[in-house]
């Protein structure tokens, strides 16, 4: 829904189109998991590869694409920007 509106600004969402994928989706689901059992080992296998196959494409992608240091600064510098290091325990309080 949310590509649709992207694409078409004036498109409105309305809550019975997000019930009516959803149940289209539970259908489709549902017809698939009980009328194609035999036939169900491919459908795995697709999607396994897939998933596999896009795992290794964000991989990829996120350490082509990412900022790069060098390992001193990586595996020894701390930055604590919550201002919680180190915790000071003052006498009475409950932790």
């Amino acid at each position: 829904m949310a590509m649709i509106q992207l694409q078409n600004p004036d498109f409105v969402i309305k809550n019975w189109y997000t019930a009516l994928l959803s149940i289209l989706l539970v259908t489709i689901a549902t017809v698939f998991n009980t009328g194609a059992l035999k036939s169900s080992h491919w459908a795995e296998t697709v999607f396994v590869s897939l998933h596999i196959a896009c795992f290794f494409i964000v991989l990829i992608t996120i350490a082509v694409t990412s900022p790069k240091n060098d390992a001193k600064e990586v595996f020894l510098t701390f930055t604590d920007n919550g201002g919680n290091y180190p915790l000071v325990r003052t006498p009475g309080a409950v932790f």
